[in-house]
């Protein structure tokens, strides 16, 4: 199991979509700093992410989203601070960072 993080403006959707290349079941996702974008409602980065299979687990870091002004977010995306975020890293084998 590995653990995605990916911090890349969703601008860059070309890395979004290598980054869904690469998720296998039981890896997660946050999203974190100008990433927190690609979870907001209705965004097409949002869309892909929530096409992506159920057993992958997507997250962003809540700290981020209210700093950017990231409000509404699709059922699927859990709401992570800090502690959370860390608890993911402690519960995956690996990470790897998108940036």
């Amino acid at each position: 199991m590995t653990l995605h993080i990916f911090s890349s403006s969703p601008a860059n959707l070309t890395l979004l979509e290598e980054c869904c290349r690469a998720l296998r079941e039981g890896d997660a996702l946050i999203v974190l700093g100008e990433a927190v974008h690609a979870a907001a409602e209705g965004s097409a980065a949002a869309k892909l992410l929530e096409s992506l299979p159920a057993a992958i687990s997507l997250h962003v870091l809540s700290e981020d989203c209210s700093a950017r002004g990231v409000g509404r977010l699709p059922a699927r995306f859990v709401a992570s601070d800090y502690s959370a975020f860390v608890a993911l890293a402690c519960a995956h084998a690996r990470s790897v960072s998108w940036f």
